[in-house]
This record gives structure tokens, C-alpha cells and sequence, in this order.
């Protein structure tokens, strides 16, 4: 499905050969499902792309990423010159949430002994 946006077989092999290619074929095709523009899709999975490599130079797999690497890795995307963001960066809240249902970018950090407190309380209330 990737060559329905990158028509360059090598673009797709590289693609595929990062640390989230396991998961843009499926990406894919939730994209076009959702009736994403062939450009944006293409935005996104660059993201993802990005994304996954980001994290590995952090030491990170996807599936271990937090919260936390994510608000690391925006704010290590500088926007251009006219201030827009870079395709590295575009649409990475909706990345996040399409991502979710495979355990991908939504690893929960440890509790501390006053979340438990918190949680209980959320729960009461």
C-alpha cells in the first residue's frame, strides 16, 4: 500500500527497513481509509518514518515510547524559516492516536506511589 504514495520502490524499501516499518503498511491503508489527501498521507508517514528512527537513536523502540519522547522529539523538529513545520513533524497527534490500537507510541510512565492515590480519587470522583 506504501506505493500508492511513494511511487520510488527505494523510498518504500527504505520505508520498510526503519524502525516503524513493520507498521506503515497498515498505516497505510488506515489513511486511505480515512480519506487522507495523497499528500498528507505522505506527510504522515514521513512522521512516522522520522518518528521511529528519532526514537532508536534514543534507544527507544516504538512500542516503548512515552509520552514524554514524544514532547522530546516535536521539540527537537525546528520549523522552517516561514515558521511552518517540518514534514518530520506534521500531523504527529493524529500519528499517535492512529498508532494506539497497536501498542505503538503509548507506553504508559511508571506509576508513583501518589498515582495510586490520585487514580483512586479520579475513580471516586
Amino acid at each position: 500500500m506504501l506505493q500508492l504514495y511513494f511511487a520510488n520502490l527505494e523510498v518504500c524499501e527504505d520505508l520498510l527497513a526503519g524502525p516503524m516499518g513493520p507498521y506503515l503498511p497498515a498505516l497505510s491503508v488506515k489513511l486511505s481509509e480515512l480519506g487522507y489527501s495523497r499528500g498528507q498521507a505522505r506527510r504522515l508517514l514521513v512522521t512516522a518514518d522520522a518518528l521511529g528512527r528519532w526514537l532508536t537513536e534514543q534507544g527507544v523502540t516504538p512500542t516503548e515510547a512515552t509520552a514524554d519522547h514524544l514532547r522530546a522529539y516535536a521539540a527537537s523538529q525546528q520549523r522552517t524559516p516561514a515558521g511552518k513545520l517540518r514534514d518530520t513533524a506534521t500531523g504527529l497527534t493524529q500519528l499517535v492516536e492512529y498508532l494506539k490500537p497497536w501498542g505503538i507510541l503509548c507506553k504508559r510512565l511508571p506509576c508513583s506511589p501518589a498515582d495510586e492515590h490520585l487514580q483512586r480519587f479520579d475513580d471516586y470522583l
